[in-house]
């Protein structure tokens, strides 16, 4: 009788694109097995690499800087110009390595990243940052009446969020960078810019009137906390000018603009 054995699907391929080469990983392929993988690849086709720049389509696959270390010896002498990755902690390793990193994917349909999305999000969530989060004093907010309250958790970022950059917590955020216009910010609690707003602030996203946003420099396109929305208007917020350093609450769907200084 005999015995017909079907091929496990290719984990790895090789494609030409108008920007170059580009290879594209299986996200339920295991991480060794995308070393040898990449290494077999590169080698079986060595005749017309040399000197090639590639990119590589990892979709929502999360790598640890260690472990894109790894990843880069892989590609031995190939030079890689840049990285399609949909997971923040995946793009965050490549770009603290000096690799461009572009939010998107382009490569197998065999991605699982709805998949993996609906199962493991708020863990990605959380690992996703896990390489910028440290354990910081900073100015906090006044103290609520009850000294013993309980205080929510705080998310520390420490770097610029870039266009198409989003972070999203159930908490508070602290961003010790700029937020570029593109770039979004969305908390249950209060939101602490330590540099330039230009992009987009929700606090108080499960519709927490209490929550506030402080910064130190307030060009938003968009600026929310609950459902009170501010889109730059000064005269709509009742200023002459953008203050320099400003504190942010919301009183019955209207926001309400302090100078801190």
């Amino acid at each position: 009788m005999a015995i017909t054995t079907t091929a496990p699907p290719e984990g790895v391929t090789l494609k030409g694109t108008r920007h170059g080469l580009l290879i594209c990983v299986r996200e339920d392929l295991d991480f060794e097995s995308v070393l040898l993988q990449i290494s077999e690849k590169l080698e079986q086709n060595s005749g017309f690499l040399g000197g090639a720049q590639i990119s590589l389509d990892l979709g929502w696959r999360e790598v640890s800087p260690e472990a894109f270390g790894r990843l880069l010896e892989s590609l031995g002498s190939v030079e890689l110009v840049g990285v399609l990755s949909t997971s923040l902690q995946t793009r965050t390793a490549a770009e603290s390595l000096g690799i461009k990193a572009i939010i998107g994917r382009l490569g197998l349909a065999h991605h699982q990243g709805r998949r993996l999305r609906q199962e493991q999000r708020e863990k990605a969530e959380a690992e996703a940052v896990q390489a910028e989060v440290e354990t910081a004093t900073v100015s906090e907010p006044p103290p609520t009446p009850d000294a013993e309250q309980e205080q929510e958790a705080t998310l520390y970022i420490k770097r610029t969020l870039r266009s198409g950059q989003k972070a999203v917590y159930p908490g508070n955020i602290v961003l010790w960078g700029d937020l570029n216009p593109g770039a979004e910010l969305e908390a249950e609690g209060d939101v602490l810019v330590l540099g330039t707003v230009r992009g987009r602030i929700h606090a108080g996203c499960n519709g927490n009137e209490q929550a506030q946003i402080y910064c130190q420099s307030l060009h938003p396109t968009v600026v929310r906390i609950a459902d009170g929305i501010w889109t730059g208007d000064l005269k709509e917020a009742g200023l002459k000018q953008l203050p320099a350093s400003v504190r942010v609450s919301c009183a019955k769907d209207q926001l309400r603009f302090e100078t801190t200084r």
